[in-house]
């Protein structure tokens, strides 16, 4: 029986692989694509963030009453989520992971392990590229006046495990702003440390596969009233062993 009781709370707490934080297009996901292809979209960050936060803000007009105690306050709706956090990519030697080392690395002496080697100027480059639209054919460095221009692309943020989207770990987004601070580098000059901020808007409007024009959808909260009703005063564990 306490086996059982243990295996339960192993259970509960969440033992076991690690979790990711990971990105994707929002065309990955709405559009139909072969599996191959959305595997290549998305973008998973070396490490878990050591903190994130998610701050959402409410918009009340005030409307002052002569002689009383409070100004009268008027829900007019949301100014939406921002969700911040910092990420770190590291690389323990310096290799181009287009090169045919990369793919000797896994069976080098190396310590430690090549997962901790990525490219870390492809991180940056690759993050940079979410804050731009494009004016252009792809490859091209932009266009002028006359060039139709596409916005940045709307993004799936996931943070396994969450719940930062409630009733889900996947919160539809875009990237407002990534601070980028190198903190060491090769003697060759590419990027050994590099830390970045970044910071995410949460958006409602979503790509429809029929129309190809933006569908708004509203986040209420109801996506978010279920898990809360799992919160008692005694705690999680207190119930399940209970």
């Amino acid at each position: 029986m306490a086996w059982d009781r243990l295996d339960r709370l192993n259970r509960l707490l969440g033992t076991g692989p690690p979790a990711s934080a990971y990105l994707f297009p929002e065309m990955v996901a709405s559009f139909s694509r072969a599996a191959a292809r959305a595997s290549d979209e998305i973008f998973v960050f070396q490490y878990w963030p050591e903190s994130v936060e998610a701050a959402y803000t409410v918009n009340y007009a005030q409307k002052s009453v002569p002689g009383g105690s409070h100004d009268l306050q008027q829900w007019t709706g949301g100014a939406g989520r921002d969700i911040t956090f910092p990420v770190v990519f590291t690389a323990e030697v310096s290799a181009d992971t287009r090169s045919s080392l990369a793919a000797r690395l896994d069976t080098s002496n190396l310590l430690p392990s090549a997962r901790y080697t990525v490219d870390v100027r492809g991180a940056v480059s690759y993050i940079n590229s979410l804050l731009l639209g494009s004016y252009g054919k792809e490859g091209q460095a932009g266009g002028g006046l006359n060039n139709l221009a596409s916005p940045p692309k709307k993004l799936w943020l996931v943070l396994e495990g969450t719940g930062l989207g409630g009733n889900k770990d996947e919160v539809l987004v875009i990237l407002r702003s990534a601070s980028v601070t190198y903190e060491a580098w090769f003697p060759n000059g590419k990027p050994r440390i590099v830390a970045m901020s970044l910071t995410f808007a949460e958006i409602v409007q979503r790509s429809t596969e029929a129309q190809g024009k933006s569908s708004i959808q509203f986040i209420g909260r109801e996506v978010f009233e279920r898990d809360g009703g799992f919160y008692k005063y005694r705690g999680t564990v207190d119930r399940a062993m209970g």
